[in-house]
This record gives structure tokens, sequence and C-alpha cells, in this order.
């Protein structure tokens, strides 16, 4: 899925979580340690975190889109500014 938003017009960069090889004392990963990857009501989860250059709205609603069909979920200032655009 990080491949995929770095393709998307308007994402200027994408931290993945799995990309962070340091481990700390006990084998947890410095993603684990600020919790960026875990687990969560049973379910794994890992946590994207995307730099928006251009066009906020639309490049989240293309975000949204490409993750829903993922089952995954969107949050941030950005999405919120769109959804309530979406509204009015």
């Amino acid at each position: 899925m990080a491949r995929e938003l770095r393709d998307l017009l308007g994402v200027f960069m994408v931290i993945n979580p799995f990309e962070f090889p340091f481990t700390m004392a006990s084998n947890t990963s410095l993603a684990q340690r600020f919790r960026l990857v875990g687990q969560h009501e049973g379910r794994d989860y890992a946590l994207l975190v995307t730099f928006i250059s251009k066009g906020p709205e639309d490049t989240s609603r293309s975000i949204y889109r490409m993750v829903k069909s993922r089952e995954g979920l969107v949050f941030g200032i950005s999405y919120i500014g769109a959804m309530a655009i979406d509204c009015v």
C-alpha cells in the first residue's frame, strides 16, 4: 500500500513503519515502540503517515478510495476537510 500511496498525484512522502530497521532492547522495534505497528482488538495494524504536497482535498479523496478498498481507515486534517466540503 505504501508504494501505491507514493504513486498518487499530490502525495509528497509516505512514512512506512515497516521500513524502520532498528530494534531496541527485548527485540522491540522502533515502529512498535512508537505504536506505528501492533495489534488492536485482535487485528494487526500499521500506521502509514502521508504528507500531501498539493490539492489536499482531492488527494485525500484519492487516498480514501485506495485505502477503503483494502478495509483500511483514513484520518487527518486534510481528510476531515475533504469530507466536510463533501457534506456542504
